[in-house]
């Protein structure tokens, strides 16, 4: 529990609470707008985890971040207040989303403000508040002696963090304020607040408000002790320096500060933590436990960045008053290149809170207050500055919204907001029958509206001014399937499931259960190519192309091979290492699932259909990177039991690979990773090699045996060697980087379109030895173009709709290579 996503620890009991309070809130709010009530789903995780690619990314994502406290956004620039819509943009988006309707953990529901949202912030506050009163205690587990100097913060269920303190010497730190009702689910019948700690990353301690102070005793793990020196490049001491934590899942966040002779002293560091300091415009590279020198860990600042100042006030004034206390978020995005920045800050008594050595980019300045609603804008960094934005707190929009499809209006049609205040609004509402919907509380400013009906997502953009905006939408559709299923003897397959899938595969599914008579129907698709995949109830499926969806029934006979026995996957570790994950995946990585190795090391994976898995078990290591430790590939037949027997996973090795360039390559971009040589299918499978002080790529803790070493980049010929890693021992491999030559392909199937064809998986293989060069999944034209190095090769495809073809060729080849597809049913 304590490595999940902190929101996910509240999950649970909100849930509880959450259902006529959901209601209630809801026609308190749309009685106002004139909006009928909606109801109200959540993200499945079970949907989650049947999606592949682009899908898995997305839905995963979402998944993870509606736990968290606060919310990245990739979109562009946040729009400022503007006119009001008459209609949203035109512009669409296609998204992916698995079924949402099956049953899954819940997320923080929706909290309440009061209804006049044109109200200033200092009226929405004084609405209804909460009292709290609460001295927090916060001891040594282990010693039981007071933790000194520790940071605290205050938070609601939701994840919104309303206060921040440091313990005194007596390890205590106390929390007095007042804060708006909003803040907790409209129905809860105890309010609880949480108190935290960024020394222990995802952990709670709760506590129930009641009308007297309250006493918490907060239970920290003594972890790391660390002490340590901030210099500057010249060594001289720096006094006042922020000294950061960096964790895997975190924001970087202050845990101490040097003291006037530039020391600084920690304790009850967690594993796999990073420090750095920070001054000024100048921060230190991150460092850990193990770069410790003489006993101290010496901090160098000579790294500079540009100076970043957020300053916070609220709107209850003609020019704003600085807000203090309020939670800084600085985050580059996933997208960044270097690695995500995500910086964790403060704001003092004058509503400032500054950030140290921020590269230039883009950023989203999210801020969270307890006295005020949220809020959240983009932020560009150019190199230098200092760069100085200000955040408005207050404001506030009510989006009324009707959605229609082909005229007519879309009732049921699930609606969710991405944009700067998607903390509140991520989990959705429904359409009425009259396709309305109220959403109030948002962030003024840009946000994407998204529609989720059966397979039909898409996406619009709004901007959204100060108070009360109707804005309509219209949604694609009109495509239907229906049909019946039948077993092979002709008689009907009933119970079966059927799941409508798009072929480009970025959609969600939309399923059906056939009736005593075989048939089924999936209405509310979009105009495009489906393919059907069935599952019996007891085992056996298929998947059927060249779907109808034009709404007429269509037979569907199974064949005698899709009534296959369920098979299954046993075996034992013979040691079991702490903390490990075992995993399993089909052949081409979808399909993936994982779960803690229990103490007995048992191995069981039941109910599979015929096919090649592969199996691997993982653990993160001190510095919470993942490493693998053993990787198998297993092909099952129907009915199959497959025994592993007593595994014992081999001693790792080690692997360093140099790269040199050839006259006309620049090594700007190059790479080099691990593929097995054990699994069979595309992609990248291995441990991550990293690129070390020296210019070579190194990986640790490479599981020994045979291993294929894959060297490419933009321009660069992909070079592939196999190589052996013994046990316990360390190899090194030089690959020269020589200039790609380009080769068009030409994929054929008939009078068939792209679209049709669908998403593909190309794999292309060095003719003698198997060896994959190339390995890309892609949807688009049939007309695209690889880079590679002279030679022989095959090259051989999948695709959603259900072709397959192979073809073998030369580099370089004088005409595009011409790969036929044909069905594969």
């Amino acid at each position: 529990a304590a490595s999940l996503p902190p929101g996910l620890a509240f999950a649970a009991a909100i849930a509880m609470f959450a259902g006529r309070g959901f209601a209630a809130t809801r026609r308190a709010v749309l009685a106002r707008a004139g909006v009928a009530v909606v109801s109200t789903s959540v993200w499945s995780l079970a949907g989650v985890l049947t999606m592949k690619k682009v899908v898995v990314v997305l839905g995963v994502a979402l998944a993870l971040l509606a736990s968290l406290p606060f919310w990245w956004s990739r979109d562009e620039a946040l729009a400022g207040p503007g006119a009001a819509n008459d209609r949203a943009d035109s512009s669409s988006i296609a998204i992916g989303q698995g079924d949402i309707d099956a049953e899954a953990p819940a997320a923080p529901p929706e909290r309440t403000a009061a209804a006049a949202t044109k109200a200033p912030a200092d009226a929405v506050v004084a609405a209804e508040t909460v009292v709290v009163d609460l001295l927090v205690r916060a001891v040594w587990r282990e010693s039981r002696r007071p933790a000194v100097r520790v940071p605290l913060t205050l938070v609601t269920p939701p994840g919104d963090r309303l206060a921040n303190a440091w313990s005194d010497a007596a390890g205590e730190a106390r929390f007095a304020c007042e804060v708006p009702s909003f803040h907790w689910p409209i129905d809860l019948r105890v309010r609880t607040v949480a108190v935290t700690t960024p020394l222990m990353p995802g952990r709670y301690f709760n506590l129930e408000l009641g009308a007297d102070a309250a006493t918490l005793e907060v239970e920290l793990d003594d972890g790391q002790h660390v002490v340590g020196v901030v210099v500057d490049p010249a060594g001289n001491r720096v006094a006042g320096a922020d000294i950061r934590m960096v964790h895997r899942f975190y924001p970087e966040t202050v845990v101490a500060s040097s003291d006037g002779g530039g020391a600084f002293e920690i304790a009850g560091l967690p594993v796999g933590f990073e420090l750095r300091a920070s001054a000024g415009a100048a921060e230190s590279a991150p460092a850990t436990i193990a770069d410790l020198a003489d006993g101290a860990l010496v901090l160098r600042l000579d790294q500079a960045g540009g100076l970043v100042r957020i300053h916070v006030v609220d709107a209850s004034g003609s020019t704003g008053k600085p807000v203090a206390d309020a939670t800084v978020e600085l985050d580059s995005g996933e997208q960044r290149q270097p690695p995500r920045r995500r910086l964790l800050g403060v704001t003092d008594a004058a509503g400032s809170a500054t950030f140290a050595c921020v590269p230039g980019g883009a950023y989203v300045v999210r801020v969270v207050h307890r006295a005020n609603l949220p809020m959240q804008q983009a932020l560009s960094v150019a190199a230098g500055g200092p760069w100085d934005t200000t955040v408005v707190l207050g404001e506030a929009a009510t989006l009324v919204g009707i959605v229609r499809r082909s005229g007519q209006p879309a009732g049921g049609v699930r609606v969710s907001v991405n944009g700067a205040d998607s903390l509140f609004h991520r989990d959705g509402f429904r359409t009425d029958t009259d396709g309305r919907f109220g959403i109030e509380r948002l962030a003024v400013g840009r946000h994407l509206v998204l529609f989720h009906a059966a397979a039909t997502a898409v996406a619009r953009y709004v901007d959204l001014h100060a108070g009360e905006q109707t804005v309509e939408f219209e949604l694609p559709g009109g495509a239907e399937i229906a049909g019946r299923l039948r077993l092979p003897d002709g008689s009907p397959a009933r119970r079966w499931r059927v799941a409508a899938r798009r072929t480009d595969e970025m959609a969600a599914d939309a399923e059906a259960k056939t009736d005593d008579a075989g048939r089924f129907e999936i209405p509310d698709l979009p105009d495009e190519s489906f393919r059907l995949d069935v599952t019996g109830p007891d085992g056996g499926g298929h998947t059927f192309f060249g779907v109808r969806t034009d709404g007429s029934e269509a037979d569907y006979r199974l064949p005698t091979e899709a009534l296959w026995q369920p098979a299954s996957i046993v075996g034992r570790f013979a040691d079991v290492p702490a903390g490990a994950t075992l995993w399993k995946s089909d052949r081409d990585g979808g399909g993936g699932s994982g779960r803690g190795l229990g103490g007995d090391g048992v191995i069981a994976f039941d109910a599979l259909a015929p096919g090649s898995y592969r199996i691997w078990l993982e653990r993160d290591d001190s510095r919470g990177r993942t490493a693998l430790l053993w990787l198998t590939e297993v092909t099952l037949a129907s009915g199959e039991r497959k025994d592993l027997g007593v595994v014992v996973p081999p001693r790792p090795g080690s692997i360093a690979v140099a790269l040199r360039p050839a006259a006309g390559v620049d090594p700007q971009g190059a790479f080099a990773m691990l593929r097995s040589t054990v699994t069979g299918g595309g992609g990248r499978f291995g441990p991550m090699l990293e690129l070390g002080a020296d210019g070579a790529w190194h990986g640790e803790g490479v599981p020994s045996g045979s291993w294929w070493v894959v060297a490419g980049g933009d321009g660069i010929a992909p070079a592939v060697r196999e190589v052996f890693v013994a046990a316990g021992g360390s190899q090194r491999l030089e690959i020269q980087l020589e200039p790609a030559v380009a080769v068009d392909l030409r994929l054929h199937a008939g009078d068939t379109d792209a679209l049709t064809v669908g998403w593909r998986r190309e794999v292309v293989r060095r003719a003698d030895d198997r060896a994959i060069f190339a390995f890309r999944e892609i949807v688009g034209s049939l007309h695209t173009r690889l880079d590679l190095a002279p030679g022989s090769y095959t090259i051989e495809i999948d695709t959603g709709g259900g072709y397959h073809g192979i073809a073998a060729f030369t580099v370089p080849a004088e005409e595009p290579v011409e790969v036929p597809l044909s069905r594969r049913w």
